[in-house]
């Protein structure tokens, strides 16, 4: 009876010894888990501390680059732009443009008649904008995609390999305006982005072409944008 009894304590002792080591090895599985998480989460905080600041670095630089007369490219190495502006009181127009462009106003008349001044990079001719008078005007009283088919088949009978065409309507010194996107081939073979405005003021219609090679046409479309930002009529 006591012996039965002994064995029976026994039996009792070994399930509760291992109960005891059930909860340490769950607790030192549990761990490594949480240490994880922890680690996966402090990285999370990490990374999106970076996008942060990188979010405002680049709207610290746009913020300077439109209201300010030195403003900031972000780039490696970061690197301080001069802006300009260029004023034609004949053809009422101004605009501003940063230093990596030089004004060309057409001194020999290689442009035609039609062409009032533009600008373009100092290392390439092609990339830059051209403001020029337009013969035609837009009708705003149309709807938007009227006047978006008429410019599109325009384009169609005079631009090869016409393709990604987009166009809205904008304001110009709080004057209506049209703006159309698209890539072109030009005669050697490239594929070039362009973006064209065309506006009206005191009824004379302008065109206003900026564009480059479509690869580099990111990099450069701030400093296009900048150029349409500023442009305004001389009162």
């Amino acid at each position: 009876m006591e012996s039965q009894e002994r064995d029976e304590k026994n039996k009792k002792e070994e399930r509760n010894d291992d109960h005891i080591v059930a909860e340490e090895n769950t607790r030192d599985s549990v761990t490594p888990v949480l240490d994880i998480k922890k680690k996966r989460y402090n990285l999370l905080i990490i990374i999106c501390a970076l996008c942060l600041g990188g979010a405002v670095l680049l709207i610290g630089g746009r913020i300077s680059e439109q209201f300010g007369l030195w403003g900031y490219r972000v780039q490696s190495p970061i690197t301080v732009m001069k802006y300009h502006s260029y004023r034609n009181d004949d053809s009422g127009i101004k605009f501003r443009y940063t230093d990596e462009y030089v004004i060309d106003i057409d001194a020999q008349n290689r442009y035609g008649d039609d062409y009032i001044a533009g600008i373009h990079l100092n290392a390439d001719q092609r990339t830059g904008c051209d403001i020029r008078y337009n013969a035609v005007g837009i009708n705003f009283a149309k709807t938007d995609q009227e006047i978006s088919d008429a410019i599109y088949n325009d384009l169609g009978k005079n631009v090869k390999g016409l393709s990604e065409f987009h166009s809205k309507r904008i304001a110009i010194d709080r004057e209506d305006a049209v703006q159309v996107d698209f890539l072109l081939v030009d005669p050697l073979g490239s594929t070039l982005h362009v973006t064209q405005v065309i506006a009206s003021h005191d009824g004379q219609a302008y065109l206003i072409a900026c564009g480059s090679g479509e690869a580099q046409y990111k990099f450069f479309s701030h400093d296009f944008q900048l150029l349409l930002d500023s442009f305004s009529w001389i009162k």
